[in-house]
């Protein structure tokens, strides 16, 4: 059985194998090893599935359980919101599978409802979501071409997975970071770990 931490964490990086499968996808519809490339990231994708379902499952279903028995209705329409906010985007591939925390991301002493989305056409891209319940407010972090993941929380802080491209000759190449997020003149920041 593996750790909740890390369930998410998985789940970070699944999605950002999922996000590389699409931009790679969209990159190379004119090349001729489009059809290869797709083929590699499907075989990865569904070990990747396969994984997390099997070492996952019980870490997920029981941290699930005990959300559900101590969640309070404000909470559950609180995520429903949020939900249905996500599923306004453009094409939001993602609002049926969402994953949400609790965090007191806006330092009001209230934990708010956090979440991430994958969504868009023609610029794709991952961002976080939050909903401040207690002040009916949404709050958003995505700065195209960048993709915000949350990898969950540790040490009292929201892990927060940013993806970015670097170009290095003639190619892109991809790299992320971990980090977290800052809130600010009602702003959601991403801020790197320091190395």
């Amino acid at each position: 059985m593996i750790s909740t931490k890390g369930y998410a964490r998985g789940r970070a990086q699944f999605k950002s194998l999922i996000l590389a499968f699409i931009n790679d996808t969209v990159a190379s519809r004119n090349n001729q090893y489009g059809e290869r490339i797709l083929k590699r990231y499907l075989i990865i994708i569904a070990l990747c599935i396969l994984g997390l379902t099997a070492c996952g499952k019980n870490a997920a279903d029981k941290s699930d359980t005990t959300e559900n028995q101590t969640e309070s209705p404000k909470i559950t329409e609180a995520k429903e919101k949020l939900k249905e906010h996500c599923r306004k985007l453009p094409t939001s591939f993602g609002s049926e599978l969402l994953e949400y925390y609790m965090f007191d991301v806006n330092g009001d002493g209230n934990d708010d409802v956090c979440t991430d989305c994958f969504f868009g056409s023609g610029m794709p891209r991952n961002a976080i979501f939050v909903y401040d319940y207690i002040n009916d407010k949404f709050y958003s972090l995505d700065d195209f071409p960048n993709n915000f993941s949350i990898g969950g929380i540790e040490d009292g802080k929201l892990i927060v997975k940013r993806g970015y491209q670097v170009k290095i000759g003639h190619e892109y190449v991809k790299r992320s970071e971990y980090g977290t997020i800052k809130f600010e003149k009602d702003t959601l920041t991403f801020i790197g770990d320091p190395k």
